[in-house]
């Protein structure tokens, strides 16, 4: 991203239209950080050096074993701050990140799994804003939720701390005082992680743009419909044009939609030839890239796996195919109802009804308002299939899909 030197908000060459941070001031701010983070080291090996001095020798390795459950709680109450402030702007949660631990909320309770591969030690939330409230306030009030629930923890610890003698007790909430506070001021300043922008850059790429130019903000718009009950067949078609003239990977996003809406309407066709865009477009991204995207091509390949089989009547499609993916855990319903297909093809009518149950289950326990009654109406039509099918009819074909790396 190229930009004056002397620009505090310059144009970026990829959305014209945008605003956002020169690289002097990302430099600056990351330096600010580098800078904050060193003083909070500093407080904490002084508050280590003056516990060595004035208590038993081996107190400072206790209070050096409370860093662990401290930044546990930094993280926690971190993303809960997130999660509080989604719940107050009137967004959806659907899925909320701690370390190796991640969540999928659902309409009564949550799903938990233990990833392989975390994005470092910190955390997430994924939630989308209702389309009837105004999109930049409520990005700007989900990512100012977590500093700033750190920098409330961080008061209260301090003031804890005052309040209590001197005590080990007061050490540990000086600790944690001091975690929170540099968890709040750190998230605060705007500047790139990775390929990740911190809740400061953030929250300041919301306030200085419009909706219609804010990077990112016409597919959460989009998303976020999807997410609170409507369907892909009634997007603006004004807010598609948009998204398809976004520098990448918005394209691809918008190709993405246009599939869906596809598989929706039964157009295999249609379905398979913006599959063929897709893919050609995800193969020409870098591997940072590719790894964001890739969990969005597996399940719109499994749509894609329905689809096909439900039109050739052909359950070896499904039971050839490779199901091992872990992104399927994303879409819990989806496996149980490409099985049930498969099922019914084959005139199991029983083992079909079952996995149907266990579909219809995960479906009706999703948080996306627009989700039960779509996968109703395929259960619907799986059930008009059972009836209709003679017990042990099958198909011989024996074409081999897999999951897409």
């Amino acid at each position: 991203m190229d930009a004056p030197a002397d620009d505090e908000l310059a144009t970026t060459r990829a959305a014209p239209v945008a605003w956002d941070l020169s690289p002097r001031w990302q430099r600056f701010f990351r330096g600010l950080a580098a800078v904050v983070g060193g003083l909070m080291t500093f407080g904490i090996f002084l508050l280590f050096l003056g516990l060595g001095s004035q208590r038993e020798l081996g107190f400072p390795f206790v209070i050096l074993g409370m860093l662990v459950p401290g930044l546990l709680c930094v993280l926690i109450l971190h993303e809960g701050g997130h999660w509080l402030a989604a719940r107050l702007a009137g967004m959806k949660t659907v899925l909320i990140g701690l370390g190796w631990l991640e969540f999928q909320l659902r309409r009564r309770g949550a799903r938990l799994r233990w990833r392989k591969r975390p994005r470092g030690i910190g955390g997430y939330v994924i939630a989308h804003p209702d389309p009837k409230r105004d999109l930049r306030r409520s990005m700007m009030q989900l990512a100012l939720g977590g500093p700033l629930m750190n920098l409330l923890a961080a008061a209260i610890c301090g003031l804890i701390a005052i309040w209590l003698e001197r005590s080990n007790a007061q050490a540990f909430w000086m600790l944690w005082a001091l975690l929170h506070l540099s968890a709040g001021l750190l998230n605060l300043m705007p500047s790139m992680i990775g390929v990740f922008a911190t809740d400061g850059l953030t929250w300041l790429r919301a306030w200085r743009n419009r909706s219609d130019t804010l990077p990112g903000a016409t597919f959460t718009a989009l998303h976020g419909q999807i997410v609170h009950g409507e369907s892909f067949a009634d997007f603006p078609a004004e807010l598609l044009q948009r998204l398809a003239e976004e520098p990448e990977p918005m394209p691809l996003l918008h190709d993405w939609l246009l599939c869906q809406s596809a598989l929706q309407r039964r157009d295999l066709d249609e379905a398979m030839r913006l599959s063929a865009r897709i893919r050609a477009c995800f193969d020409a991204y870098d591997a940072s890239m590719k790894a964001e995207l890739a969990d969005l091509l597996v399940l719109s390949w499994a749509e894609q796996l329905y689809t096909h089989a439900w039109a050739e009547r052909d359950p070896s499609l499904i039971e050839t195919a490779d199901l091992s993916s872990r992104t399927f855990w994303y879409a819990p319903h989806l496996i149980p109802r490409l099985r049930a297909l498969a099922a019914a093809l084959r005139g199991d009518r029983d083992g079909a009804r079952l996995l149907l149950a266990v579909s219809r289950r995960y479906a009706e326990g999703a948080i996306e308002s627009s989700l039960p009654a779509y996968e109703a109406r395929l259960r619907g039509e799986i059930e008009a299939l059972i009836d209709g099918l003679s017990t042990g009819s099958s198909s011989e074909h024996t074409t081999t899909m897999r999951v897409p790396a």
